[in-house]
Order: structure tokens, then sequence, then C-alpha cells
């Protein structure tokens, strides 16, 4: 991982109105077709924007953070929803702290443009999931927002995150865009 990691001070900053309403879990959720027998992995799974969602709809929640602080805002979340299958792991995505062909779906949100070196974290990546599972990616556009996001130099186009996953054997479709961020779904070719 690199020193672009996000601040824990700043989590309740992830659950404001405007992020609330550009990116609504829900209804990404609904279009990656998770459902109630899936194993999902949340890497990078922060305050548990969308790990609580992910566990009100699949049978289980690997929340992945590097950050200890960030995974205790997340079970706290989780217990104010009442949500119990949610199994909290610290670890990078370098080094990924679950065993091999563990999860129908791996969600990196947000945190991909932090990973050096990538391939290494896409190689982990492919080791936790289950044979024809998909990985699901959230990332921000190019250009830059001050209110919301890294700065523009630390952005992945769409264009080029589809073509580093495809040299590492992927399949991708985009399936999730508005002006700020888009969404790529992923499988092993």
């Amino acid at each position: 991982m690199t020193d672009k990691r996000f601040n824990p001070e700043l989590a309740q900053k992830l659950f404001s109105d405007e992020r609330q309403k550009m990116l609504r879990a829900n209804e990404i959720i609904e279009a990656i077709g998770v459902d109630q027998n899936d194993v999902i992995a949340d890497l990078g799974a922060g305050n548990g924007y969308f790990t609580i969602p992910f566990a009100k709809t699949a049978r289980h929640v690997y929340a992945v953070d590097i950050e200890p602080k960030m995974l205790a805002l997340s079970e706290d979340y989780a217990k104010k929803e009442k949500v119990t299958n949610i199994e909290y792991v610290v670890s990078d995505l370098l080094d990924i702290q679950l065993d091999s062909g563990q999860a129908d779906v791996a969600f990196v949100a947000f945190v991909i443009h932090e990973v050096e070196p990538m391939k290494n974290a896409l190689e982990e990546i492919s080791r936790i999931l289950k044979p024809g599972g998909k990985l699901v990616l959230l990332e921000w556009k190019p250009e830059d927002h001050p209110d919301m996001g890294p700065p523009s130099l630390e952005r992945i186009a769409p264009d080029k995150l589809q073509d580093i996953l495809q040299q590492h054997g992927f399949e991708t479709t985009l399936f999730y865009e508005n002006e700020k961020m888009y969404g790529i779904s992923a499988h092993i070719t």
C-alpha cells in the first residue's frame, strides 16, 4: 500500500448526504447481482458504507481493511443495524488474510488506485475468489473534484483500468457510471 490511504479521522465524511445521493449502495449491489447465497470480500471496507448493505443481502461478508479504526467503525455500524454475518479482517490487499477460494465477489471501492504494485493485489484478489467469482471495482473518474475523492493524479481512467485488468486475465464490463465515478465488473477468462 502507499501513503495515499484514507484518513480514518475523516470517516464520517463517507456518509455525507451528497455521497449517499451520488453513490447508492443498494443500487450498486443490485447491479452487481449479489444474492443471499453469496460470500462477499469487501476489500478496503472502511467504515462499512458497502459492508452493511452487502451483509443485508449476502450470506457472509468479509470486511477487509488495513486500518483497524475503520473496521471498528464498521463493526459499530453493524451493531446499530443488527447485522451479524460479517467477519472483520485487518489486512492489506497485497497479502489478503483470507484462504484461497473464499469469495463469490471481491468488491474494491475507491481503493485500487492506492495499491502498489497493483499486479500483486490483482493476483491476491484472484486467489481469494471462488472459481467463476467476480471482481467489482469502483473508482474515481480522472477529472479533479476537490469536494470528493483523491487528487486527479491518483485517479485511474476507466479505459486504463480495464486495460490493466485485461492484461491480468480478466474480462471486463463497465457497469456503472456517473459524473464522478465508475464501476467495472470483471471475471477471470
